[in-house]
């Protein structure tokens, strides 16, 4: 933006912009035009000079602001998301990780509220709860150790192959990298946000 004081100086010089164009036009008639016109025309010619300058500035700053910006990396983007997070968004699954997925899925997450162990996985299970729903957590040093689990599971009835086990709601099992999660509930549009949102998994680790 232009300055009061130039505003006003640039009305002036549109008028001398008239003076300009008559010298293109007709060189004779313009001394003549010069030598009536007042000393204010004369300053006008000056600040024609500045106006026409002032948007090219503001032109030529606006698109270095553009291509700084255009020039931030995805892995700035990470950086910005672990900052504001507290917690990597990236790589292996972390329990803070999950909370904070699923809290993009708009799900309200309560605190941990306990521990819960099975006989056919080998990690113990963080249970996490939200409305109608609770998600059994199970957190592997690696996707290989967790696909030593989970591969031997019947993927629909949630159990060793062979065996039945009785939950207290439908269950679905969801795996991820090195994460392997058990969701119960009744709600199946729950249940699918749930998956989606854990199924999804994080992005490689940046480098």
């Amino acid at each position: 933006h232009l300055e009061p004081h130039r505003l006003q100086g640039c009305r002036t010089a549109h008028a001398a912009g008239t003076l300009v164009e008559q010298f293109f036009q007709a060189p004779s008639k313009y001394f003549t035009a010069m030598a009536a016109a007042p000393r204010s025309y004369f300053f006008g010619l000056l600040v024609l000079l500045a106006c026409q300058r002032g948007p090219a500035k503001v032109a030529e700053h606006s698109g270095q602001r553009e291509t700084a910006q255009g020039n931030v990396s995805s892995d700035d983007v990470r950086v910005e998301s672990t900052q504001a997070t507290g917690c990597p968004m990236w790589g292996a699954w972390q329990e803070c990780s999950v909370k904070e997925r699923l809290g993009r899925a708009g799900l309200v997450i309560d605190s941990a509220t306990g521990v819960v162990r099975h006989d056919f996985l080998r990690v113990p299970g963080i249970v996490l709860r939200t409305f109608r729903a609770e998600v059994q957590l199970f957190l592997y040093s690696s996707e290989m150790e967790r696909r030593k689990d989970t591969e031997l599971l019947d993927s629909v009835e949630v159990a060793p192959k062979g065996r039945r086990v009785v939950w207290p709601q439908p269950a679905v099992l969801v795996t991820s990298g090195n994460l392997a999660a058990i969701v119960l509930s009744y709600n199946e549009r729950l249940v699918e946000r749930i998956a989606l949102a854990l199924g999804a998994g994080l992005p490689a680790r940046p480098y």
